[in-house]
């Protein structure tokens, strides 16, 4: 069981909200609301929110997979499976699997002709599990206040110099959790997978792949903050992914039912 200090303040925000009708200033209501469900049964360990958070991690994990299976097939099911940084983040009682899941199932109602009326819900709704998603940096939530002093204004350099040092500090973040519990060679890794799946976004951004403007948004306002590891990217992870395989796949008129077919393709032809 792995508890950090944001697992401590959202299951102090669940309590609050379930036991007391109070809203924490600090953490959006819709996580609280979901993440503290065993409150509806009265008072529970931190232990218990914990195992439950972790449940819904793995579920939704697993329904992320699906989607990417839907979206892409094998292909984007290996790279998906091969993102460390992910995988470890479902043992941990924070916001960034449910965000990731949300994101992905955004871009899925998108591509099954839901449109801009699926791209709304998904920023609204996102907007009450995590702050940084319009709300923790317009004044509505204390914790965007909290950031900006504590990471950027702080800091004895000129505030944009320091703004672009938090930003790729950020870029190369490696995963804690699995340097700390798994190996140093995985988190080398997992600061490799980080840097790629930034580079890819802008460079889909620079293709047109406009729905990419989500993870832009991700990377550069986490700018505000660092030491951050992969923490705030891996939200955007299987999306990059998607998005990069299905432009792949119509710029090269290939089905990916086989991860090597794009490179015998390329190879065949020169």
């Amino acid at each position: 069981m792995i508890i950090v200090p944001d697992t401590i303040s959202y299951y102090e925000a669940a309590k609050a909200l379930y036991l007391y009708g109070e809203i924490d200033s600090t953490r959006p209501i819709l996580f609280s609301l979901i993440s503290g469900l065993p409150f509806l049964f009265g008072n529970i360990s931190i232990q218990i929110y914990y195992w439950w958070n972790v449940l819904i991690n793995i579920v939704l994990y697993f329904f992320s997979l699906k989607m990417v299976y839907k979206l892409t097939n094998k292909t984007g099911v290996i790279l998906f499976i091969s993102l460390i940084g992910v995988i470890g983040h479902i043992f941990l009682a924070v916001t960034e699997i449910m965000v990731m899941t949300m994101l992905l199932y955004g871009y899925y109602q998108y591509k099954h002709g839901k449109g801009l009326k699926a791209i709304i819900l998904m920023i609204f709704l996102l907007g009450f599990i995590k702050p940084v998603f319009w709300t923790g940096y317009f004044g509505m939530y204390d914790i965007g206040k909290h950031t900006v002093s504590e990471y950027l204004l702080k800091e004895d350099s000129f505030i944009i110099i320091t703004y672009f040092k938090n930003l790729f500090s950020n870029m190369i973040g490696r995963s804690w959790i699995i340097y700390n519990y798994i190996g140093k060679p995985l988190a080398y890794l997992t600061m490799f997978q980080n840097l790629m799946m930034c580079i890819i976004a802008f460079i889909l951004l620079w293709k047109k792949q406009y729905f990419v403007i989500i993870p832009i948004y991700l990377i550069l306002i986490h700018g505000l903050s660092h030491s951050q590891g992969d923490r705030f990217h891996i939200m955007f992870y299987p999306l990059v992914l998607v998005i990069m395989l299905n432009y792949l796949e119509k710029k090269h008129q290939l089905k990916f039912n086989n991860i090597y077919e794009l490179f015998k393709k390329r190879f065949s032809n020169g």
